[in-house]
């Protein structure tokens, strides 16, 4: 911090009257004796002794305590899974042979930094492939979770509790009759099992200090996060959260920290079934009425007000004023200020002019108070716009004032009835890409902030869709702001967007294209469709085919839609006779 890096003296008024750069000997330090890892809090007790020197005893490896970690992890997952009996047979017998050689080499008095990290990275990876066959139906999306008898299910007590800073319904077991739907979100991997939020239609689960599950509305940044292995290759599924495995204790939903080695029937109570409810799922007319549907973008462009306001009693216009309008509701995002949107037109792929959403980048933007011009812009750019209504203290706000968003820009999502949402777009240059598309939920509702990315869409030509129950739960949803963000502008590009459109069923999304700009031929050539997110090299395409490096290494083979992860750099992607070819920045 600065105090620590600088050397200032002050006068008796506070004032500074001269600061320097502390010198080395100046500096604050600590003296770092060692870090180690142990396999146990005891053994770390017993290595600090005076005959161990205090924990600078013999010099020893310390690749060496981290193959003992991962030793004992794996074992934990060996003993685990003793009476797994699935697909993942081989996986099984080749993680106990990499514990083998690891435990080997473990034992190797003269063992090598080299042959530690690679025991390691053998037993690591033979766990991380064993656990990706335990995964349950990566379809799943909204479900009841039940004990292994079937017997009892999963549900949100009536009364709310509060509990650490949470205040919500406690889960318990109960009656099937009673069970809560829970939407199943994924929101990454660990050690090769996939990691999901569970959210409800009155809110999103948690998880307490103490291993309580509660059911808290709106809290999507706190959403607890849950694997599921198939522990006897029969889908019968641990549940674990946290450093917490969930068991039946009669009535009761119970916790404990490591799953227990015993015999297949004593295993049953730490055993989950999960089934489908989405076919249960029978909707008000008030849950059906009112939902969103569709931005058309067919009519005019109107003034943007949020180029032009009064601040301190004098009003002030921004450059962008006249440059950038209103589109649907839509309109230049705050904090990026060299967006423009406006209204175009892009031909269809019968030559028929469509009317879209415009949106470019401009050359500069203004400061935030209005009153200077403010940096030159960038390329590659990012402009994004916004449709949100609030309070705001002035007109150049980034936010409303306090966070309150007003419900002049409200839209529902219930994707138990609408269940996609679709985008048709298309940039003048093939490097443009959709980089997210926010909702912010209505405060005070059950609602749960979401963002689509164009990594986890799927395509039909040019329209982009998302399946809505991988990221919110069935029920009425009340959104009040959405933002769109993209990335890849160059100077005097620009994104059209022709419609956003909700659909009920995957079948109902028409596949659609705009004619092929010049610029567009090297990424269109044929039917493949390359776009860079981040380091995300996304690829759209009927054909199979692979990505490789410049210099001709493979990185990944597809067949059909894939998107790959990438370390930055130029890369080749070849579906068929069309080849492609992208930087990852």
């Amino acid at each position: 911090v600065r105090a620590d890096t600088l050397k200032v003296e002050y006068d008796g008024e506070g004032n500074v009257v001269s600061s320097t750069v502390k010198t080395l000997d100046e500096m604050p330090y600590i003296d770092i004796k060692w870090i180690k890892t142990f396999h146990s809090m005891t053994e770390f007790e017993k290595s600090l002794t005076a005959e161990n020197n205090w924990g600078d005893g013999p010099v020893e490896n310390p690749q060496k305590g981290v193959l003992n970690t991962t030793l004992y992890e794996a074992e934990t997952v060996i003993k685990g899974f003793e009476n797994y009996m699935g697909a993942a047979d081989e996986a099984y017998a080749a993680l106990k042979v990499a514990h083998e050689e690891g435990d080997a080499i473990y034992n190797k008095t003269d063992a090598t930094t080299e042959e530690y990290l690679t025991a390691i990275e053998n037993i690591n990876a033979a766990v991380e492939k064993f656990y990706s066959y335990l995964n349950p139906n990566e379809d799943l999306v909204y479900n009841y979770i039940r004990t292994s008898d079937g017997q009892m299910s999963l549900y949100a007590l009536a009364e709310e509790v509060t509990k650490d800073s949470y205040t919500g319904r406690p889960l318990a077991l109960g009656a099937n009759a009673s069970a809560i739907p829970l939407t199943f979100v994924p929101v990454g991997e660990a050690n090769g099992q996939r990691v999901y939020n569970l959210k409800g239609k009155e809110g999103v689960v948690v998880q307490c200090a103490d291993g309580t599950l509660l059911l808290v509305s709106g809290a999507s940044d706190d959403a607890a996060s849950f694997t599921f292995a198939d522990r006897d290759g029969y889908e019968l599924f641990d549940m674990k959260c946290g450093s917490f495995y969930y068991y039946k204790d009669g009535y009761e939903l119970k916790t404990v920290n490591a799953f227990p080695i015993v015999s297949y029937e004593e295993m049953q109570p730490y055993l989950f079934q999960i089934e489908d409810a989405l076919g249960s799922y029978n909707p008000t007319e008030d849950e059906k009425s009112g939902l969103f549907e569709a931005w058309e973008f067919n009519g005019e462009a109107e003034e943007d007000p949020s180029t032009k306001g009064v601040v301190n009693g004098v009003e002030m216009t921004m450059d962008e004023h006249g440059q950038t309008f209103m589109l649907d509701g839509w309109r230049m995002q705050r904090w990026r200020m060299w967006s423009r949107v406006n209204k175009g037109t892009y031909k269809s792929e019968d030559g028929e002019d469509l009317g879209c959403l415009k949106l470019t980048a401009a050359e500069t933007y203004d400061s935030f108070d209005g009153t200077s011009k403010g940096e030159q812009t960038v390329y590659p750019a990012s402009p994004s716009m916004r449709r949100e209504g609030g309070v705001f203290t002035n007109f150049y706000d980034r936010d409303p004032a306090g966070g309150q968003r007003d419900e002049s820009c409200l839209i529902n999502f219930n994707p138990g009835v609408r269940r996609y949402l679709a985008i048709k777009c298309k940039g003048t240059n093939p490097d443009i890409t959709v980089d997210k598309m926010n909702f912010l939920q209505k405060s005070g509702s059950a609602a749960t902030d979401f963002a689509l990315n164009l990594a986890d869409a799927e395509a039909k030509g040019d329209v982009y869709y998302w399946d809505l129950l991988k990221y919110i739960s069935v029920g009425k949803m009340p959104y009040v702001s959405q933002y769109f963000s993209t990335a890849g502008f160059q100077k005097d590009d620009a994104l059209y967007i022709d419609w956003i459109r909700t659909f009920e069923t995957e079948e109902d999304i028409p596949s659609e294209s705009f004619a092929t700009a010049i610029s567009d031929v090297q990424a269109d050539g044929g039917g493949l469709k390359v776009f860079v997110t981040g380091r995300t090299i996304n690829v759209f395409t009927a054909e199979a085919g692979a990505i490789y490096t410049v210099d001709g290494m493979r990185v990944a083979s597809f067949e059909g839609t894939v998107h790959q992860t990438v370390l930055p750099g130029m890369y080749i992607v070849r579906a068929g006779d069309t080849v492609k070819k992208v930087l990852v920045r």
